[in-house]
């Protein structure tokens, strides 16, 4: 009678297990779908910040011609320098949110990978001690 028992406590044991393993692993699945989704908006207010800097870039440098026009000036020396120099800032500007997007989406996208190896790995000890118990 006594081993009946053991193997009933046993196998309850092991389905718990499996249950928690089951469980840990849709948990960590569930984090990657998020932290992807959270990736993907990052991306998406980058490139509306990116165009929104693109915007702002064109009106600085038509700005700055429109000025530079005006002064009766011609198209060389510190006129088109200005001009040249409001355009390169503005797109060392843009280029750096680029790089940053782009390093915060690998993050992102790492992270979700890794969550989702410690799920699997959650399941597959929890595999492994329900075969334990059951043996």
């Amino acid at each position: 009678m006594g081993s009946i028992g053991s193997y009933a406590t046993n196998r309850g044991i092991a389905q718990s297990a499996l249950a928690q393993g089951r469980a840990a692993r849709e948990a960590a699945y569930v984090n990657a779908a998020n932290t992807e989704a959270e990736s993907a908006s990052a991306l998406r207010l980058a490139a509306e910040n990116m165009a929104t800097a693109r915007r702002n870039q064109t009106a600085a440098t038509a700005s700055v011609r429109a000025a530079r026009g005006a002064s009766g000036l011609t198209a060389e020396g510190s006129g088109l320098k200005a001009e040249l120099t409001t355009a390169e800032i503005l797109e060392k500007q843009i280029s750096d949110m680029s790089l940053g997007a782009a390093i915060n989406d690998q993050g992102k996208r790492h992270e979700a990978a890794m969550q989702r190896w410690e799920g699997d790995a959650a399941l597959v000890s929890a595999q492994n001690q329900a075969a334990a118990y059951r043996s």
